[in-house]
């Protein structure tokens, strides 16, 4: 049984240390929710072994041949990818409204430990980046030790740099002036490190001094978050955020994330009329239609289905990109086939008498209306990647009539295999 003087909190730093192993027991609680520690011993053993059989290859066998076709540019944006992932929790609570705010050395103790940590971290991640992609510095960009130590030196310092101006402008706004200023407020930083590491990777003195002065930005960031007041809210939503991050990855695997209610939506917001026609098996469709593209989820589905089936296109030879489009498409109309069963069989829809008539004609009206952006970015992939740009426009037209077409043939088969 613990005594009574080891819950006692004397200083700011033992307040940061206490919620620095409460947070730590968090992370460490959810990796174990995912998987045994034996799973994770088996995943970790063999995925360790072989990441470091690949790592040493790479220095002793030379790099891939499809690295010879790498930007420049890639190697210092992948950096920026993973700085742009940063962030700084300074670990204060809502309780604190209470007591600890109002004491401003305990409250500035408390934000200087979680800068020191977030720092911390920082510094250790973009080391591990660099380790990953230091033979690609070397072999690619045929860098010395000392280029390399400065150019390491440099992403750290913009490391930090960007994830405190992060943190001053999300505690700082809210809403739609927070997203606004991030967009200049991350990407002129991001912009100005891609070009300087273009340009002077080979000139360490330069980005010495390109640090040194990212230092002094970031020490006054520092001091101007420990003068800043009236943003206690924000700090504690912006902290809560960070805290939360690998609890929503894991969340985002199991369950979908609760989206907010809109008043309107973002397609076919005044609700017009799709077809010029007043007839019942028109305004079936349109309804249909509507309701595809207005439900978040099976929009972003569609988009997500219509991007990897353009990859899916352009990459192979002929006769397999004939495969791959007639498969993609018949699966594809599969889906919007099950959609269009499970809205007839909606409560709302079963209210009104349709007959088997109209049904079946508004099937195929819906049916080309669905499939018609997907039908046009999928023949314009095939075209040009078969005959070039410049002739591949004019088999487009030719093929998004035939896949028109063949959409009544599909759906009869369907109809076939459901009776």
């Amino acid at each position: 049984m613990k005594s009574f003087n080891s819950y006692q909190i004397t200083s700011p730093g033992d307040l940061f240390r206490r919620r620095l192993k409460e947070y730590l027991r968090t992370q460490v609680g959810v990796l174990r929710s995912m998987s045994d520690w034996t799973v994770w011993l088996y995943i970790l053993i063999p995925g360790s072994l072989l990441a470091f059989r690949l790592y040493y290859g790479l220095w002793v066998e030379g790099l891939p041949g499809w690295s010879e076709n790498l930007p420049t540019g890639l190697i210092p944006s992948v950096m920026l990818l993973v700085m742009y992932s940063m962030g700084v929790i300074l670990f204060v609570q809502e309780a604190d409204v209470l007591f600890i705010r109002m004491n401003r050395r305990w409250m500035a103790g408390l934000i200087m430990g979680g800068a020191m940590y977030s720092m911390t971290l920082i510094f250790i991640i973009m080391a591990l980046s660099f380790i990953i992609l230091l033979p690609f510095l070397v072999q690619r960009l045929n860098i010395n030790a000392i280029e390399a130590t400065s150019y390491w030196i440099l992403s750290v310092m913009m490391g930090w740099t960007m994830a405190w101006i992060r943190h001053l402008v999300s505690v700082s706004f809210s809403g739609w002036r927070m997203k606004l200023l991030l967009i200049p407020s991350l990407g002129i930083p991001g912009f100005l490190y891609v070009q300087a590491s273009m340009i002077w990777v080979h000139e360490p003195q330069v980005l010495w001094i390109i640090s040194l002065l990212l230092l002094c930005i970031v020490i006054l960031l520092i001091q101007s978050r420990l003068r800043i007041r009236g943003t206690f809210m924000n700090d504690v939503a912006e902290d809560s955020r960070g805290r939360m991050k690998l609890v929503n990855m894991v969340l985002s695997q199991a369950i979908d994330k609760p989206r907010p209610t809109r008043t309107k939506t973002w397609l076919f917001r005044h609700s017009p009329y799709l077809y010029r026609s007043r007839s019942s098996e028109r305004r079936l469709a349109g309804a249909a239609v509507k309701a595809l593209f207005r439900n978040p989820s099976h929009l972003w589905l569609y988009l997500q289905f219509s991007g990897i089936c353009v990859l899916a296109i352009i990459v192979p030879p002929l006769i397999i990109k004939c495969v791959v489009l007639v498969a993609v498409y018949s699966l594809f109309i599969y889906w919007h086939y099950r959609y269009w069963m499970s809205f007839l069989d909606d409560q709302w829809m079963t209210l009104l008498p349709w007959s088997s008539e109209i049904i079946s004609k508004a099937q195929g009206i819906a049916f080309r209306s669905m499939l018609l952006p997907f039908i046009v970015v999928m023949s314009i992939a095939f075209s040009c990647s078969w005959l070039g740009f410049i002739w591949g426009w004019l088999l487009v037209v030719p093929l998004v009539i035939t896949l028109n077409y063949l959409i009544s043939y599909i759906l009869f088969f369907m109809s076939l295999s459901r009776a």
